[in-house]
């Protein structure tokens, strides 16, 4: 039947002084069950549970932990065991009872260092472990071993590529640089360029007319504006139109045109349309 809390609180302060070896059976057994209830509400584990067992137990021998009954006897091994404060097992084989594994304990100077293999075997009698002291050595659900992850080879640094060593003596001279093109000056690209502003000053040309295409295949504007420009030539006098067609000879010279007309050619068109 389980006890209620009101009930854990008067067995606490019944047995809060200890307990001696000459108790009744009756008395050991619910002396050891009340200090499991209390570890357990407290959370008692590791070296400090270690601690506390020592001083709670003190005055038992081997002889008295035998008489515990065995359940509980079982369940203090279990109890301890899961909580992080090893306690080895009975064997038969020499002659170590339940009893003297616990009593083992009371007589240890130091915590026992736990093993993997101890933990391994702990694992096996306990669904997981409630520990601090160990989990670093456990998985996250403290049921297992934590899986150690596999280490690398020693591997050398990478060897960079050698490169050839460099060339003795003084550096080569600069390629030499190409002959000048005799038939192209700045002086002659200026000219040329202040002639096509004033050309498109005196003939008012807009810059939608001034085709520049870098293939140099559509020159239709280009063709009409001249024609025009010859038309109205024959309207003015023979000095004016001459002067005319000498400036748009020029103008065709400065258009990439891979065909130049003769200015009679274009003086005829001229006279045609009038």
């Amino acid at each position: 039947m389980a006890r209620s809390q009101e009930d854990w609180a008067a067995l606490i302060l019944k047995h809060a002084h200890g307990i001696t070896s000459i108790a009744s059976k009756d008395d050991l057994d619910e002396y050891t069950l009340v200090k499991m209830h209390v570890h357990a509400e407290e959370n008692f584990t590791d070296y400090t549970l270690w601690l506390l067992f020592k001083e709670e137990f003190k005055n038992f021998n081997e002889s008295t932990f035998n008489d515990l009954r065995a359940d509980i006897k079982v369940k203090l091994r279990t109890h301890l065991l899961q909580r992080g404060v090893y306690i080895n097992k009975p064997s038969a084989r020499p002659q170590h009872s339940l009893g003297a594994a616990l009593h083992d304990v009371l007589l240890e100077q130091q915590p026992h260092d736990w093993t993997d293999a101890e933990l391994t075997a702990a694992l096996k009698e306990v669904p997981s472990m409630i520990t601090v002291a160990l989990k670093d050595r456990l998985n996250l659900t403290k049921d297992q071993l934590r899986t150690k992850a596999p280490s690398l080879p020693n591997s050398s640094p990478p060897v960079s590529p050698k490169l050839p060593p460099p060339p003795e003596g003084p550096p080569p001279p600069p390629p030499p640089l190409p002959p000048p093109d005799e038939d192209f000056s700045y002086e002659r690209f200026q000219d040329l360029r202040n002639q096509m502003k004033w050309l498109e000053q005196i003939f008012k040309l807009k810059p939608e007319e001034l085709i520049r295409t870098p293939d140099g295949l559509d020159y239709t504007k280009q063709a009409t504006t001249v024609a025009k420009i010859y038309i109205d030539a024959q309207k003015s006098t023979t000095n004016a139109s001459e002067h005319r067609r000498r400036l748009q000879r020029r103008r065709c010279l400065l258009t990439p045109v891979d065909f130049l007309p003769e200015p009679h050619c274009l003086h005829s068109l001229a006279i045609d349309a009038t």
